[in-house]
């Protein structure tokens, strides 16, 4: 709580894998009022009924199902798969993405705080496309899909 309120968070994206320490501190989050996201990995951990879909395709019908039985339960967050499969598929307006430069702020990563209180970690835009970039030529990462 204490890298939210100080960071002056709207919005938390959280893994599957927290949404019991999510819902341990729902009631101080609500207060917030903030956003709260769950990054979706349809393994099933938040149902206990994985979504698989055939090898190499996607059925946005098939999804949608998946969709709505994982946010059914949770209803206090959003599901960011549901937002991804909604969301607009036409270009960004280019004078948005002129004025986005490599210096901007990504985002924030926080520290544990195991030494004090937790510190942020700011993630420039740089930083971001470097790590991708860099993970597609150490495992030779192209556009090809199998």
């Amino acid at each position: 709580m204490h890298c939210i309120k100080v960071s002056h968070a709207s919005w938390v994206i959280v893994g599957t894998e927290l949404i019991d320490a999510v819902q341990d501190v729902l009631p101080d989050l609500e207060a917030l009022k903030l956003k709260i996201t769950i990054a979706d990995d349809f393994a099933g951990l938040r149902t206990g009924t994985p979504c698989k879909l055939p090898p190499h395709t996607v059925s946005l019908a098939y999804l949608s199902v998946c969709l709505a039985n994982y946010t059914s339960k949770f209803a206090w967050a959003t599901s960011m798969d549901s937002g991804l499969v909604s969301a607009p598929t036409k270009a960004v307006d280019k004078k948005i993405l002129d004025s986005i430069t490599f210096n901007d702020v990504w985002g924030y990563i926080y520290t544990s705080g195991t030494t004090g209180l937790p510190k942020a970690s700011i993630i420039s835009n740089l930083k971001y496309w470097a790590m991708g970039t860099s993970f597609c030529l150490m495992y030779n990462v192209t556009e090809k899909v199998a």
